[in-house]
């Protein structure tokens, strides 16, 4: 017998990282992109394929987002450009012979199981337009979180005679030379787009219906992340476990207090009151508030309706005229429909609550594995984490390349089903008060589980107890690099445990602390 069949859907960032570590753990493993080339949304692309743009900045740094064995070249920028990002991709896929087991420009059309329920066939199509169908053991779903555009009902919409479109549709600024440019949202995207827009069209307006947590990629002239070290998170994840009310509000007030301290904020473009860090990703931008400042970007109300072919009325009563395009950076509704056997319905309680903005909720175990075949498919993307993601991918795939070579084993079923049980009541109180990403995990408790089934170590050396009171007496330097020095992913892959553990962490770890200071 040969071994296990894998099927990965597709080859950016979590592909990638789950091709790379069931490789490891001896499956023989197919990947499938429907694009040319590996990467995913960092490859600009001109067509109707989600990409970033030419000129996309990682608002991540190098020392907190990569992968847990491959350090981005020493002296690389701190925060990537996307070329880089990509280059940096394509260079791991040839370091660990990736590219062999990809099968490029191969959309996948949908995945069933098999006429006698023993595998997963996958259903796709090729670049010259034939569809053929391949059986596999086990599939991970690697294709991002997005899925089709999300654009607002607008009152009014069948009068205006301009253009509405979406991020994804959104390539080059120059597009819009010249127009009047309503830019819809207050997250990555919309700062991203409003910026760029600059020098290109003769207006620019930001409308948002709430604030942000707006931040600036670097803090005193160091990336802004390295300010989140170990120690710190063990002492977020205790207050949570005494009072997550607490925890809640004083890790709010930080990163609000972070804000006012890198930008003059002015009361009139709401930024804040800021939704909590427990449901939104904090927007990250260097140059959005300086040119707010300037007037060259006017923030406004949410768009209430269209009132003739180029106006446009705002929630708090004012109007617009002359607006030649809207831009809707209003995210996306994620789909299932590639697995129609797991497509999810939310529970009743989730669908009816007016701010779940008709997102899908479904029943994954740690919002990875349905309990109806849990030892064979896995959803890499459906998890949000406010960090670097290649690490999570990372850690995620490592979890589930153990799992199914039965090195770690996932709960009964019953436990399975009070664990997302319990996710969806935590979801459902959220909700209750401001808009939330399904996908959105309780991160300490999501973490151990990741790290306990991966076997990464982290979870029994880098806490106060036993093990790691251990650890810090035997290797207090490394230990104080670990707890109080740049949260690096390569400490996933320093100590023994189940995954594959790299030579190269020690070194890894020291230099980035250097690279860092």
């Amino acid at each position: 017998m040969g071994s296990p069949t894998v099927a990965i859907i597709g080859a950016g960032v979590t592909g990638l990282a789950t091709l790379k570590n069931t490789l490891e753990e001896g499956f023989d493993v197919t990947a499938f992109e429907s694009r040319d080339t590996i990467g995913g949304i960092w490859k600009f692309a001109d067509g109707e394929d989600l990409s970033v743009l030419e000129t996309t900045v990682s608002n991540k740094s190098r020392f907190k987002n990569s992968f847990t064995d491959f350090p981005y070249p020493k002296g690389s920028p701190h925060f990537p450009t996307a070329p880089q990002v990509c280059e940096y991709l394509e260079s791991y896929a040839k370091a660990f012979d990736l590219l062999p087991h990809i099968r490029l420009q191969t959309r996948v059309l949908d995945v069933t199981r098999n006429g006698d329920d023993t595998k997963w066939t996958v259903r796709f199509q090729q670049q010259d337009g034939y569809e053929t169908a391949m059986d596999f053991d086990k599939v991970a779903i690697c294709q991002g979180e997005w899925g089709a555009p999300k654009i607002p009902t607008f009152a009014g919409r069948e009068l205006f005679q301009g253009e509405i479109v979406h991020t994804q549709a959104f390539k080059r600024p120059s597009n819009f030379e010249g127009k009047t440019v309503v830019v819809l949202g207050l997250g990555n995207n919309a700062a991203d787009i409003s910026v760029a827009l600059l020098g290109h069209a003769s207006k620019i307006y930001l409308a948002h219906r709430r604030g942000a947590n707006l931040l600036p990629r670097n803090i005193d002239g160091k990336p802004g992340d390295l300010a989140v070290n170990r120690r710190l998170l063990n002492f977020k994840y205790s207050l949570n476990a005494i009072s997550p009310a607490l925890s809640e509000g004083f890790f709010n007030q930080v990163i609000q207090s972070l804000t006012k301290k890198a930008f003059a904020l002015q009361p009139s473009w709401r930024i804040h009151p800021a939704p909590s860090f427990l449901s939104h990703q904090p927007t990250i931008s260097d140059d959005l508030v300086s040119h707010l400042s300037s007037g060259a970007i006017v923030s406004v109300h949410n768009i209430a309706r269209f009132t003739g072919p180029r106006t446009i009325e705002f929630t708090d009563g004012s109007t617009l005229e002359d607006v030649d395009a809207v831009i809707c950076c209003t995210g996306f509704t994620r789909s299932f429909a590639l697995v129609p056997e797991l497509a999810p319905s939310g529970p009743d309680t989730w669908s009816a609550q007016r701010n779940s903005d008709g997102q899908p909720l479904p029943r994954l175990f740690q919002n990875i594995f349905p309990v109806k075949h849990a030892d064979s498919i896995a959803f890499l993307n459906n998890f949000t984490y406010p960090t670097g993601f290649m690490w999570i991918a990372d850690l995620a795939s490592m979890a589930v390349a153990q799992v199914w070579k039965g090195t770690s084993a996932l709960p009964p079923a019953d436990q399975m089903n009070a664990q997302i049980d319990a996710h969806h009541a935590r979801l459902n109180k959220l909700v209750q008060r401001e808009t939330i990403a399904s996908n959105f995990v309780q991160e300490e408790s999501w973490l151990w589980w990741c790290h306990d089934a991966a076997g990464t170590g982290i979870n029994e050396n880098l806490g106060y107890w036993g093990t790691g009171w251990k650890f810090w007496a035997s290797e207090w330097n490394l230990s104080g690099l670990l707890m109080g020095g740049v949260e690096t992913p390569f400490a996933l892959r320093l100590f023994e445990g189940k995954r594959r553990r790299w030579e190269g962490a020690r070194q890894a770890i020291v230099d980035v602390n250097e690279e860092a200071k």
